[in-house]
């Protein structure tokens, strides 16, 4: 994955240019990275044709972009911040993937249309995944995967437990910094 790169795109590089503006979400933070490396090996491991995706606090639009960018057929970012819509929207048109991501206002995902997603993602402290596991498991398809970042190491256990007893199966977690999952 390049950012802000002027260098030419090469062979199994995905470029997304990010104007984050008021928003969050450059692609520099550690929760934001291994979001990104999930999404790459969710790619590189699964069928992604017809794939909807779900991008829970989607803040500049990133991941949602990088879904699209990897395969999936199209994605839904929601966010609970209103100023950074226009910028998610911006880095949507930035980088091409208009009519395959939108980007809404949703203060809450159980608030969604009873839809659901092959592949979910959030990027949130685990003082909002934790309350709203039961809303984003019930977005998932059957089979679909459910990709969490911004837990930190010391809230792991309780965290991956309270995802497990919903029935997932936890099949990677990698710890990175000092605080972070």
């Amino acid at each position: 994955v390049l950012f802000r790169s002027q260098e030419p795109e090469q062979a199994g590089q995905v470029r997304i240019v990010i104007d984050p503006g008021m928003a969050f979400g450059t692609g520099t933070h550690e929760t934001t990275q291994l979001a990104m490396v999930a999404l790459e090996q969710w790619a590189d491991a699964d069928d992604r044709t017809g794939v909807q995706m779900l991008d829970v606090g989607t803040g500049s639009g990133i991941l949602a972009i990088l879904a699209v960018k990897l395969g999936c057929a199209h994605a839904i970012g929601t966010e609970n911040d209103d100023v950074a819509l226009p910028s998610a929207r911006d880095n949507v048109a930035l980088n091409g993937v208009e009519g395959r991501v939108d980007v809404q206002l949703l203060p809450d995902p159980a608030l969604l249309a009873p839809t659901v997603y092959g592949l979910v993602v959030a990027n949130i402290i685990s003082a909002v995944l934790v309350p709203m596991r039961d809303a984003l498991v019930a977005r998932m398809a059957p089979g679909g995967t459910l990709i969490l970042s911004g837990i930190l190491a010391r809230e792991i256990d309780e965290g991956r437990d309270w995802y497990l007893e919903a029935g997932l199966r936890l099949e990677s977690a990698t710890r990175q910094g000092e605080d972070r999952k």
